[in-house]
C-alpha cells in the first residue's frame, strides 16, 4: 500500500510562511530595475561590449537601489560584467553579488540579437534573462539547490526550468541556444 497524501491535511500557510523572501535590494536590481531599463533601450543603439566597460555603472545602480529598501544595503562585491558574442548574437553577462535565497537572481544576461525577415536586417532586439537561484524538492521537502532560467520581457516572467551551472560562459551558452530556438 502506497502512502496517499491528504490535501486536507497540508497547512499551505505554514508551507508559503517557511519560505523566505527574496532580499529587496537583490530582487529589486535583477527584477525590476534592470529589465525595465533594458527593455526601454533602443535596441540599434546599444552597445554591450561598451556597457561591459562600465562596471561603475552597474555598480552604482545596484548601491543607489539601497536606498528603497528598509533592510541593511547589500554590499555591490561581486558584482562583475562579462561580454560574449557567438554569430551574430552578442551578451552582457552580469554577475550578481551571492544569491542566498531562491529566486534571487545569480546572473542576469542582456541579449543583442539581428531581427531578420526573409533574409533581410530589419533591426535588432533585446532579451532579458536570468539565472535564479532555486530549490530542488523531494516531495514537499526541500532537497537541494538548483538554477532556473528565466527571461523577463514586456508580457512579464516566463519560468523556462533548469538552468545550466553558474558560470558566465555556460549562462551565455544556454541563453544563445535559447535565443537561436525562439
Amino acid at each position: 500500500m502506497t502512502d496517499e497524501i491528504d490535501i486536507d491535511e497540508i497547512d499551505i500557510d505554514a508551507i508559503v510562511s517557511s519560505i523566505p523572501r527574496p532580499r529587496d535590494q537583490h530582487y529589486m536590481f535583477a527584477h525590476v530595475a534592470l529589465p525595465q531599463i533594458v527593455l526601454g533601450f533602443d535596441p540599434g543603439k546599444v552597445d554591450l561590449a561598451e556597457l561591459a566597460a562600465d562596471h561603475h555603472y552597474f555598480r552604482q545602480m545596484w548601491d543607489d537601489l539601497a536606498q528603497f529598501v528598509e533592510a541593511e544595503p547589500l554590499s555591490n562585491e561581486g558584482l562583475e560584467l562579462a561580454h560574449r558574442r557567438a554569430d551574430e548574437l552578442e551578451v552582457l553577462v552580469v554577475t550578481l553579488p551571492r544569491a542566498e535565497i531562491p529566486s534571487e537572481a545569480i546572473m542576469v544576461a542582456i541579449v543583442r540579437r539581428p531581427v531578420r525577415r526573409w533574409l533581410v536586417l530589419r533591426g535588432h532586439e533585446l532579451r532579458y534573462f536570468t539565472l535564479e537561484l532555486g530549490v530542488k524538492y523531494a516531495g514537499l521537502a526541500p532537497a537541494g539547490s538548483r538554477t532556473v532560467l528565466c527571461e523577463w520581457n514586456e508580457d512579464g516572467h516566463s519560468n523556462y526550468g533548469d538552468g545550466p551551472p553558474a558560470g558566465v560562459d555556460e549562462f551565455a551558452a544556454a541563453v544563445f541556444d535559447k535565443c537561436r530556438s525562439s
